[in-house]
């Protein structure tokens, strides 16, 4: 793995002008679609039709109903904007795990996706390069205090305390630190507090990133008692915003 130091960026996009899904080409370089989970639940019909076997086979392991439904609205989603962006047939799209679980869809071309799910919120991220993306749900009851020493470097942990919203920031540099391990693929490890989640931009080796390149993450409003944080490889521009209602899974379901 190559050693060098590369750059990752950090910055906040305050208010995201969240269009509807109908005003989306399908061609944006960058294209960040929310869906709320009761959009996307169009009854077993749709959504077991979409999912393989063994989508549904990891569907069921789920314990609660919904754990399992955040899931199913999650790769319902993945696969039905996939086969949007490529003009194929849901049945068509084979998603693919890589390294350390990341989806990714096979000969995709340049095609890049990611997927994060919380609370009642589902998050797909498409780009022609690598994109990671991350969304959690603020927890009032969290002792997130706890998890400050094994999670962040010591600036970090300092600049949470001092913040007058503690438990969103908390939120917010967790977020940006998910997104870029997710975006390189790297995924979470002994590394985690390692990796700089600041504002501004930090010189860092690649290999504790994971890949080589040059990344920019930005944090992004998407709902009240939400953060979420996109990562992407530049030169790709900034994203564009969806939003995913009923009328979208609808036209899928009037083609079984």
């Amino acid at each position: 793995m190559n050693k060098s130091l590369i750059f990752v960026s950090y910055d906040y996009i305050e208010h995201p002008d969240w269009q509807p899904w109908t005003s989306c080409q399908y061609m944006d370089e960058l294209a960040i679609f929310r869906c709320m989970i009761r959009a996307g639940n169009l009854a077993d019909t749709l959504l077991y039709k979409v999912l393989t076997p063994d989508e549904r086979s990891r569907a069921d392991r789920y314990r609660r109903k919904e754990d399992q439904l955040r899931f199913i609205v999650g790769r319902m989603c993945l696969r039905l904007l996939a086969a949007t962006y490529l003009q194929r047939s849901p049945a068509d799209i084979l998603l693919v795990e890589g390294r350390n679980g990341k989806p990714g869809i096979k000969d995709a071309g340049n095609l890049q996706v990611n997927v994060s799910h919380a609370g009642d919120w589902v998050l797909v991220v498409v780009g022609k390069s690598s994109v990671g993306i991350d969304i959690e749900k603020v927890n009032p009851d969290l002792l997130f205090g706890d998890l400050l020493d094994q999670s962040f470097a010591p600036a970090e942990q300092e600049f949470i305390r001092q913040s007058e919203d503690a438990r969103r920031v908390f939120y917010q540099l967790w977020t940006r630190k998910e997104a870029i391990v997710k975006a390189t693929a790297k995924g979470m490890d002994d590394d985690f507090a390692l990796i700089p989640s600041l504002d501004g931009t930090h010189e860092v080796a690649s290999l504790l990133i994971g890949e080589v390149g040059t990344w920019q993450v930005d944090s992004v409003d998407v709902a009240n008692g939400y953060v979420a944080s996109v990562a992407r490889e530049l030169p790709c521009g900034m994203p564009k915003f969806y939003t995913l209602e009923s009328g979208f899974f609808e036209q899928f379901k009037s083609k079984e």
